[in-house]
């Protein structure tokens, strides 16, 4: 018995925590990954992923073609953000401390209102991230 109810706090902690990483991502500049797989992502318009903020407000994630122009801006940000620089072409310098982002992973930046999906072939989508009130 005393097992279950362990897992259930541990549940209830993990999604607390999930909830204010994606938090984080509204405050700060940082990104915000989720395991996805590529027949997830979908590049019609349609709300792909949607997740909560708070108990107010929620996000919602669809491809919006105007993003398409600034897609290396970001993913240049993107990569910053883990220790990598533009070093010309399409090559990156990696710092001492740069790790690499998930790749099959939808990156969230709720601040700048962009996500990022990571192909596990290396390519990378620009996506629109928008804030709904409930």
């Amino acid at each position: 018995m005393k097992k279950i109810l362990y897992f259930f706090l541990f549940a209830t902690l993990l999604g607390c925590g999930v909830a204010s990483n994606l938090q984080s991502s509204a405050k700060g500049s940082g990104w915000y990954p989720v395991s996805m797989k590529p027949s997830q992502v979908e590049t019609d318009g349609s709300v792909f992923y949607s997740q909560k903020l708070d108990d107010t407000e929620y996000i919602e994630v669809y491809y919006d073609s105007s993003l398409y122009e600034d897609g290396s801006y970001y993913y240049n940000q993107l990569m910053a953000s883990y220790g990598w620089t533009p070093s010309g072409g399409d090559m990156m310098t990696a710092s001492a401390y740069a790790s690499r982002p998930s790749y099959s992973a939808l990156h969230i930046s709720v601040k700048r209102g962009v996500a990022i999906y990571m192909h596990p072939d290396a390519e990378y989508r620009v996506f629109r991230v928008a804030r709904r009130l409930y």
